[in-house]
C-alpha cells in the first residue's frame, strides 16, 4: 500500500501536458493521450482503493481518500470502486466513535457518577448500535459492566427518595 500511495502521489502530482502546436498531432490525438493518463492516473487509486482491507489504518485510508480528492472530476469519473473507499471512510467514522465511547466510559466516576456524562457514555454506545451492531464487541465487558453499574448507582440515587417519599405517605388521608 505504501508504493501505491507513493505512485499515486507522483501521478497526481505530474498532469500530462498537451503540446499545442498543430504541426505536431491533431487535436484528438492530444485528447486521446490526455483520456489516457487520465485512466492511468484513476487506475493508481483504484489499485490504491483494492489494496485497503479491513486491517488498513486511519492514516492509510485517509492517504488514499485524499489522493481520490485530488483527482479532476474526469479521472474520478474512471474510479469504479469509489463505493469501497466510502466504506473505509466510514469505518473510520465508527472507530472514532469507538474511541469516544471508551473515553467517556473510562472517564466515568463510578463512586458518584455524573448523570450526564453517563447519558452521554450511553447515547453514543447506542448510537454506535444503530449504525451496526457488529462494532458492539469493540466495547469491552468491563467497560460496559462499568457504564450499567453507573446507570444502576443513578437510578438508585433518584429512586432511594421517591420510594422513601412513597412508604411515608399516610395511610389515614385516604380513608373517607
Amino acid at each position: 500500500l505504501a508504493m501505491l500511495l507513493t505512485v499515486g502521489a507522483l501521478s497526481a502530482c505530474n498532469p500530462v501536458e498537451t503540446d499545442s502546436n498543430p504541426f505536431h498531432e491533431s487535436e484528438s490525438e492530444s485528447e486521446t493521450e490526455v483520456v489516457d493518463v487520465d485512466r492511468e492516473t484513476a487506475q493508481v487509486v483504484i489499485d490504491m482503493i483494492d489494496a485497503l482491507t479491513d486491517e488498513s489504518t486511519k492514516e492509510e485510508i485517509m492517504a488514499v481518500y485524499d489522493a481520490y480528492e485530488d483527482l479532476t472530476s474526469r479521472q474520478k469519473s474512471f474510479v469504479t470502486n469509489y463505493e469501497k473507499l466510502l466504506e473505509q471512510v466510514e469505518k473510520i467514522e465508527i472507530l472514532d466513535l469507538i474511541d469516544l465511547i471508551n473515553s467517556l466510559i473510562d472517564a466515568l466516576d463510578i463512586a458518584n457518577p455524573n448523570e450526564e456524562d453517563v447519558a452521554l457514555a450511553r447515547s453514543k454506545y447506542n448510537e454506535l448500535l444503530e449504525k451496526d451492531e457488529k462494532w458492539a464487541d469493540k466495547i469491552s465487558p468491563e467497560r460496559l459492566n462499568k457504564l450499567k453499574e453507573c446507570e444502576t448507582k443513578i437510578l438508585k440515587r433518584v429512586a432511594e427518595p421517591l420510594i422513601a417519599t412513597l412508604l411515608n405517605i399516610d395511610t389515614t388521608t385516604n380513608e373517607g
